[in-house]
């Protein structure tokens, strides 16, 4: 395991952290919309 996190990595990991929840957000709306299509026109 590493050390505690250094102040000049903090920005590029917290912009990582960031992108990581922006896709998953992206990829659970996608997934219930897909399925909300589903029920209603399958």
């Amino acid at each position: 395991m590493e050390g505690p996190i250094q102040i000049k990595d903090y920005h590029p990991f917290l912009l990582e952290i960031k992108e990581k929840i922006i896709t998953a957000r992206h990829q659970a709306v996608l997934a219930v919309n897909s399925r909300m299509i589903f029920l209603y026109w399958g």
